[in-house]
């Protein structure tokens, strides 16, 4: 080494070792941050990159229970022009979802505000003001319910607001029974406390369950009581579930959807 070239300050070789790494850093990984997920600037202050960003938001949105599969998709993703399989919709169906993406993206936008408590005032053609705290999407398989409560979850979430997205199958079986208590205690206090509630995929099966009514009726009070919003989507049918007036009232405050459903092609329908 020529005698004459001066030794790295530690700043400067902390700068030559990140290069360093950052030229080994695994194939396939971030061209921005080579999969080291954020670098430090010279003042010793350090920046998440985007591809970390857009992980810990995932993380946040798993932990929230919201589908893997759904996971970083847009309103784009809700096709206004297609059904699943690719066959154009009527002009019925095609002025319908319109009309839905454009309450979705102005309902999406002011989440805080209707978590505050101020809800959104549509004004009707005909009759008088309807004010929008909480939705209720009612669609068949395809609909793409989910998909719409999915991205209302996400955005909140993106807003930093307290989430819960809950599969309907896994709250019914919670509730039904008495041998449950500390599940029902749990949904009870979280149908109390979040931000907002996503109630996936309600459904009417057709038996007796008295215990599931008392319990999703104390859940659904709870709800109401924390004057606070839910978006339901449901399978039609699911105004015949009986579980008190809490439950009912609940479903009642609800801005009522109902999507276009697509019927499946012939090979594969029932």
């Amino acid at each position: 080494m020529n005698k004459y070239i001066e030794k790295p300050n530690k700043q400067e070789q902390d700068l030559i070792d990140r290069l360093n790494s950052e030229i080994q850093a695994p194939k396939g990984s971030c061209a921005k941050c080579h999969g080291l997920g954020g670098w430090t600037n010279e003042n010793d202050q350090y920046t998440f990159c985007d591809c970390q960003k857009e992980q810990m938001f995932f993380d946040k949105c798993i932990k929230a229970g919201v589908p893997r599969k759904n996971l970083g998709k847009t309103l784009v993703d809700w096709n206004l022009k297609q059904d699943v399989w690719g066959n154009n919709l009527t002009q019925n169906a095609l002025d319908k979802k319109g009309d839905i993406k454009v309450l979705v993206e102005r309902y999406m936008k002011v989440l805080p505000a209707i978590v505050a408590g101020n809800p959104i005032k549509i004004i009707p053609k005909v009759g008088n003001t309807i004010n929008i705290t909480s939705l209720l999407f009612e669609g068949g398989q395809w609909s793409g319910k989910t998909l719409l409560g999915t991205l209302i979850a996400q955005q909140a979430i993106k807003q930093n607001l307290k989430v819960e997205f809950i599969d309907w199958s896994e709250l019914y079986s919670d509730l039904s029974g008495f041998e449950n208590r500390d599940r029902q205690t749990y949904w009870s206090e979280t149908f109390a406390n979040m931000d907002l509630i996503i109630l996936d995929g309600v459904d009417y099966y057709e038996m007796r369950n008295p215990t599931l009514s008392i319990h999703l009726d104390r859940v659904a009070r709870s709800r109401t009581k924390s004057g606070k919003p839910i978006v339901i989507t449901a399978y039609p049918g699911y105004d015949k579930i009986e579980a008190g007036h809490g439950w009912s009232s609940l479903v009642a405050s609800c801005f009522q959807i109902s999507l276009p459903t697509p019927q499946p092609p012939k090979p594969y329908a029932s």
